[in-house]
Order: C-alpha cells, then sequence, then structure tokens
C-alpha cells in the first residue's frame, strides 16, 4: 500500500470503535438471555445455561477483537512512520529546489503557486474571520505573514502596530496596496530571508506581538522550516499570545493526495503538535477543511496584558474597487 492508502485506513480505523459494537450487542444478548430464564414446561434447564456460557464467551471475544484491531492500527501506523521519513525527505529536497529557482531569478520576478488566493468556503471564512478579529485588536501588535490578497487582513488592520511579513516587497504590495497612503505607513513591512542556519525573525521584537497568522504558507514549507518558524514566533509573542496558521496535515489522507501532486509539503500533525507543546505552546482550536489544508491555533502560555488605555476611533477599510460600466 501506498502512504495515501495506509492514511486513509488509519483515518478509517480511527473512527471505528469496538466498544460501541460491544455494548450494543451485550444489550442484545442481555434481553435474549432476560427471556430465556423464564421457566418453561418442557423446556430443558440445559438451554439457560448453556446461554449462559456461550455468552461469557461472546463477551471475552470482544476483548481478542479489540485486541487484533489495536495491533492493526499499530503496524499501519508503523508502515506510514516508514514511508513518512522518505516525504519528509522528499519535501526538503523539493523545497531546496524551490530555493535554487528562487535564487537564479530576480527576487521581484518569483512566483510560486502558492502566491495565489486560495478558495475557501464562504461560511468557513466568516467563522475564521470572527476568530482572528476577535484576537487581535489595537491593544497589541499583530503580524502576519505572507499576508498577498488572501481574506483576512482585513480582520487585523486594527492592531497597532500591524507587521506584514514576506520574502520581498514586490510579494507585500498586494497586501498593502489595498489600503491609502495613511495607512500604508503605519504598517511595519518586514522582508525575511529563510534559512535553516540564521534567525529568519531577528528584526522583529521580541514579546510584543499579541496574534500572528500565518495562512496559506506553512503548507508549503518542510516540517525543518515550520519548526523553526514555531519556535521564533513563539519568542516573538507575548504571554498569552496566540499564533495561528494553516498547514497541511498529513495525518489526513487529503492532504497526502496534496503532497503527491507536488503542490503541498508532507507535514503530519502529530510532529506539528508534538513540537509545539515541546516548545511550550498550548493548543487551542484546529478546524479541517474537506480538502488539504487545517487550520490551528497555539496559545503561549500567561495571561495576555496590555498598558495601553485607549486609542482614537477610526475605520481602516481598503481602497474602493471602480465598478466597469
Amino acid at each position: 500500500m501506498n502512504l495515501v492508502e495506509l492514511i486513509r485506513l488509519s483515518n478509517h480505523l480511527s473512527e471505528m470503535t469496538v466498544t460501541d459494537l460491544q455494548q450494543t450487542t451485550s444489550e442484545r444478548a442481555a434481553l435474549i438471555m432476560h427471556q430465556a430464564d423464564v421457566p418453561l414446561a418442557g423446556v430443558n434447564e440445559s438451554f439457560r445455561l448453556r446461554l449462559l456460557e456461550k455468552n461469557l464467551i461472546l463477551q471475552e471475544s470482544f476483548t481478542t477483537f479489540e485486541q487484533e484491531v489495536t495491533a492493526l492500527k499499530h503496524e499501519v501506523t508503523r508502515h506510514i512512520e516508514e514511508q513518512g521519513n522518505v516525504w519528509l525527505h522528499r519535501s526538503y529536497k523539493w523545497y531546496e529546489k524551490q530555493l535554487t529557482e528562487k535564487s537564479a531569478q530576480s527576487p521581484d520576478a518569483v512566483s510560486f503557486h502558492r502566491n495565489k488566493p486560495t478558495r475557501i468556503d464562504p461560511e468557513v471564512a466568516i467563522m475564521l474571520k470572527s476568530r482572528v478579529a476577535s484576537q487581535c485588536g489595537w491593544k497589541h501588535p499583530g503580524m502576519i505573514i505572507h499576508p498577498m490578497q488572501e481574506p483576512f487582513m482585513q480582520e487585523m488592520v486594527g492592531a497597532d502596530p500591524l507587521y506584514v511579513i514576506d520574502e520581498s516587497y514586490y510579494l507585500l504590495e498586494p497586501s498593502m496596496q489595498q489600503y491609502n497612503q495613511s495607512y500604508q505607513y503605519r504598517l511595519r513591512p518586514y522582508v525575511i530571508e529563510e534559512s535553516f542556519d540564521d534567525p529568519i525573525l531577528n528584526r522583529l521584537p521580541d514579546q510584543q506581538i499579541g496574534f500572528c497568522l500565518a495562512y496559506n504558507y506553512f503548507n508549503y514549507k518542510p516540517f525543518e522550516m515550520i519548526k523553526k518558524y514555531i519556535e521564533e514566533i513563539y519568542q516573538k509573542l507575548l504571554p498569552g499570545g496566540v499564533l495561528a496558521f494553516t498547514f497541511n496535515d498529513c495525518d489526513r489522507y487529503q492532504a497526502m493526495e496534496s503532497v503527491e501532486q507536488n503542490t503541498t509539503s508532507y507535514t503530519p500533525g502529530t510532529l506539528i503538535r508534538g513540537w509545539a507543546k515541546y516548545i511550550g505552546f498550548e493548543e487551542t482550536f484546529c478546524y479541517d477543511d474537506d480538502g488539504a489544508w487545517s487550520w490551528i491555533e497555539f496559545r503561549k502560555p500567561g495571561q495576555l496584558t496590555s498598558l495601553r488605555g485607549g486609542q482614537s476611533l477610526a475605520k481602516i477599510l481598503p481602497k474602493p474597487v471602480a465598478k466597469s460600466k
């Protein structure tokens, strides 16, 4: 079986429980035993005794059945880990190839497929926008990585200030140019250079950010690079601050199908969650799209507080788009 098939089997097995089957069967068996316990003329007592014996054997069989199912789950997990190690390496090599192609071009010429706006269900977008808006306000600085023209920057414009981060000014322009010149001056644009050896976010202040969002960005990064981002962002967040991001959770077969098409990286959710917990994060929310991507939120322990007493009232809106006649 290939990795997609193994993960699909693992997903299906995780949804099945022997406990439910055992409970239903036990209830029906108890009903039968209750009926058989009524003495009837001419009915041999041995029938009732044999039913009692078979019922005990039936209940014990569920224990051995569950043991076999558990053993199957462990075996599937072992094969997933073996093949997964190969895909982790492939994703790393795929990322290195992208870096090589990028270095051979001018920064403004680079346009990976990840820079295209992603499709998102309108109801899901409303739910996620609400989560972003509730965690991002004027009392704390905010940070958005790779904003482009994705549908979440408008929910973060109230952050004071708002740091916008990407790998070139060319990639930052589409998001910044949505707003008038006055608000653009208030933004804090930073160009970063990814490296496994050197800090990525070293020019940003430590323990100052209240909310950080990376939407449709980590989906294309290998696990080792996501690890580095999670560790560095933890240092940038205030106590109680939140990191929210989308990624390709390859514990789900839909995400693995995307990896096989060479459009995303192999990043199992178990590894992402394990590393975030090791760093010190607490998982507070997760949403799995019907497709490949997952949205996850981690909170840095502590209480998010602010010394700011108020802010002048103003609503920041994107520049109006002229309607075609």
